[in-house]
C-alpha cells in the first residue's frame, strides 16, 4: 500500500532555512515551525478521533500530531498497541476489513490543515525576513 500524505510545498525553502540558521533567535524559530506543522496536524487529528473503532478507546486515544522544523504528521498506535496498522490497513488472512479513517479523515481536512499552516507560516516568515532586512542579510 502506498503512503499517502497531504503535501505543502514551499518554493525557496531549502535557502529559507539556510538563512534561518544564521539568524541569533534560530532556534526560537524552529520552536515556531514545530509548532506551526503540529496545529496543521492537529486539524487532521480533531476530525479522526471519532473516524477511530471504539473498543476500550485506546486506539483512539493514541492518536496524536507532530511537528518538526520541515513537516507535520500523525501518528497513532504504540508498542502497547501493535494492532493500530492492522484496523487502519486490515489484514485479508484473518477476515479484517481495512478501516482507513486516518486517509480519510486527512483527506476531508487537507485545506483547513493546509490553511492552518498559512495562517501560521506567513507571519513567521514575514518576522524572518524583517530580521534579515534589518540585519542587512536579505536575499
Amino acid at each position: 500500500m502506498a503512503k499517502r500524505a497531504v503535501d505543502i510545498q514551499v518554493a525557496g525553502a531549502k535557502a529559507l532555512r539556510k538563512q534561518i540558521k544564521e539568524l541569533e533567535d534560530f532556534k526560537a524559530i524552529q520552536g515556531a515551525l514545530r509548532g506551526i506543522y503540529k496545529a496543521a496536524a492537529e486539524v487532521v487529528v480533531a476530525d479522526a478521533k471519532p473516524r477511530v473503532p471504539v473498543l476500550t478507546g485506546k486506539l483512539r486515544d493514541s492518536l496524536r500530531a507532530m511537528g518538526s522544523q520541515t513537516s507535520g504528521s500523525v501518528a497513532i498506535g504504540k508498542k502497547k498497541l501493535p494492532y493500530a496498522s492492522v484496523i487502519h490497513f486490515g489484514w485479508l488472512k484473518h477476515h479484517i476489513k481495512p478501516n482507513r479513517f486516518l486517509y480519510d479523515a486527512a483527506d476531508a481536512k487537507a485545506d483547513q490543515a493546509g490553511e492552518v499552516f498559512l495562517d501560521g507560516i506567513t507571519p513567521l516568515m514575514q518576522q524572518v525576513l524583517d530580521r534579515a532586512d534589518a540585519s542587512g542579510d536579505a536575499p
